[in-house]
């Protein structure tokens, strides 16, 4: 249902098919920077266990709320 919602949102505005490509180029980007960024956010929370810091870092960036937006893109642009 969650995927639909976020179709539905994309759809409401009639996207064009350049922007749905710069969109989803922009999330990627971001999700690379994110993933990036760990190494520097965990070097000051050594005393965490590695796979915990990693879950509550990628809950602090909405890893997972971006990665439902690149889906729902490339959805679209199939």
């Amino acid at each position: 249902m969650e995927h639909l919602r976020q179709c539905r949102y994309y759809l409401e505005t009639k996207p064009r098919e350049e922007y749905l490509k710069l969109a989803l180029e922009d999330l990627e980007w971001r999700l690379k920077s994110i993933d990036g960024g760990f190494k520097e956010w965990y070097s000051i929370r050594t005393h965490i266990d590695p796979k915990k810091a990693k879950l509550a870092y990628n809950t602090e960036c909405g890893v997972k709320k971006l990665k439902k937006q690149v889906e729902t893109l490339k959805y679209l642009l199939e």
